[in-house]
């Protein structure tokens, strides 16, 4: 059985392969311009999808950056804070040593007392160090307001305005970091022990006792507190440091994440550019092939199909 083609059909079927041909040409320009695969989701719904949830992920991933360069910035401000004040406990000792000798005399004494007391001074304004932007460093999450004040007619001497709580700060998917160290366990522990202040003034007023013998049952308490003292720094600048080293190691896996999530959307989103402008010139010549073919088809007559 013979087929009949009526030239209405042919002419309707040659307009619809030459916009099917300027449909992927003017994708494939728009591509090329735009050097991305997808302009929107009906191009490619499944991988419009993957490199929403990606960029979800490196949304998220930029957050605990944020977080864990303002955690090592305040935690790397507070070791620091910790080293200065465990150097000037070493020169405390060194000083306290001097001055049980049984050598000195009462001016060099007076000049031990000095500068105990401005060691002293040293570590009061360790306490109350600030990140630079006015967020105190041993408030615990308390840090609005000056942890420390030093008044030498109260007992203790030195009063704490801070609490000892501190704030979780999660640096990646499956790490927390504690921020907000409180400084009372460190400068102003309990349980019998001096705060730090108040114990440099009592080895201040040994200093400024003259010639008179000093009271060694007072002096080798003091000497015990001061080592104690020093262990607490040393231990709060540990605990630090460890926690610095978590986020060290949150930074390095959330830039990883970051190299592999950025080469993913790469593969989902970006044009080759060589493949692209040769599938161009491949669509450019089939539509110009195509619209020779169709516009021949419209100058035959019926004589031409019959001959």
């Amino acid at each position: 059985m013979m087929m009949r083609v009526s030239t209405a059909l042919m002419h309707q079927n040659g307009v619809g392969l030459m916009q099917q041909q300027m449909q992927s040409l003017l994708k494939t320009q728009t591509q090329l311009s735009s050097q991305q695969k997808m302009q929107s989701a009906a191009d490619a719904p499944s991988d419009w999808s993957a490199a929403m949830g990606v960029d979800q992920a490196l949304e998220q991933n930029q957050r605990y950056q944020a977080n864990a360069s303002s955690a090592q910035h305040r935690l790397g401000l507070q070791e620091n804070a910790m080293a200065d004040g465990i150097n000037v406990l070493a020169r405390v000792r060194t000083l306290v040593i001097q001055l049980n000798t049984g050598t000195q005399s009462a001016e060099s004494r007076s000049a031990i007392g000095v500068e105990l007391a401005g060691l002293r001074d040293q570590l009061l304004s360790i306490g109350n160090r600030d990140d630079g932007k006015g967020r105190f460093l041993f408030g615990g999450t308390q840090d609005d307001v000056q942890p420390f004040a030093y008044d030498p007619n109260n007992a203790p001497a030195l009063a704490y305005a801070g609490n000892n709580d501190t704030m979780d700060l999660p640096i990646d998917s499956s790490r927390i970091i504690a921020l907000g160290q409180p400084g009372q366990p460190v400068f102003a522990p309990a349980g019998g022990d001096d705060d730090v202040v108040s114990l440099i003034d009592r080895f201040v007023a040994m200093a400024n006792s003259g010639s008179a013998p000093i009271d060694q049952a007072d002096f080798s308490d003091a000497l015990s507190q001061l080592g104690r003292a020093e262990s607490r720094f040393s231990n709060t600048r540990a605990s630090v440091g460890l926690r610095l080293g978590v986020v060290q190691d949150a930074q390095d896996s959330l830039s990883q994440q970051n190299i592999s999530a950025q080469a993913t959307l790469s593969d989902l989103r970006d044009v080759d550019v060589a493949e692209a402008a040769s599938r161009l010139q491949r669509e450019l010549m089939s539509l110009q092939a195509a619209q020779s073919s169709f516009a021949q088809i419209q100058r035959l007559s019926l004589f031409d199909f019959i001959r």
